[in-house]
């Protein structure tokens, strides 16, 4: 599981990835990285190159694009990695939905109040990610959520998954029945 975190305020980045530090050394059973960022279009990037993480803890309040306009940018990417906001300002409570927000969190931040956050959406990626099959295609193998598959099709012997993002992926030839 990769955890993204953008602030531009160093203080708060240092503080988060402590907390982050506790929380991943009391969960030994979980496989936890995380990332830190000063400006959005670096986390961007990062996010292009890895494909997206699982979870972006992200100021609002920054200097170029903001949090809720980095947020919304992720999902227009395809990136639906759990975003919680921490931020010193309740004004931008109704904008985080834009981004599709799991939380809200308001500075200066209260450990437990983040952890608790954080406990919820880990819960909810670790569900995400046991609800998929891996396909194997004629290039690789892939792993695919449940909830991206519209339809499955059999053409000749291969299945073919029709996506949301409106995409087909093509699974090799099957050797046994459909059933």
């Amino acid at each position: 599981m990769h955890i993204a975190i953008c602030d531009d305020d160093e203080m708060s980045r240092l503080l988060i990835l402590k907390l982050l530090s506790e929380y991943t050394s009391a969960r030994q059973d979980k496989s936890i990285s995380f990332s830190a960022f000063s400006d959005s279009e670096d986390l961007l990037e990062a996010a292009e190159k890895m494909g997206g993480f699982d979870i972006y803890v992200l100021d609002i309040v920054m200097p170029g694009m903001d949090g809720i306009e980095l947020g919304v940018s992720l999902r227009e990417h395809g990136y639906d990695g759990s975003i919680i906001y921490l931020t010193g300002s309740s004004d931008f409570a109704i904008d985080s939905y834009k981004a599709e927000a799991s939380n809200y969190i308001l500075k200066p931040i209260v450990p437990a109040t983040f952890l608790q956050a954080l406990d919820k959406v880990v819960s909810s990626v670790v569900e995400k990610k046991n609800n998929n099959i891996i396909i194997k295609t004629k290039e690789c193998s892939m792993r695919v959520s449940f909830d991206s598959i519209l339809f499955v099709e059999l053409r000749k012997r291969a299945l073919c998954y029709h996506l949301t993002n409106s995409s087909v992926v093509e699974s090799i030839l099957l050797r046994v029945p459909f059933a």
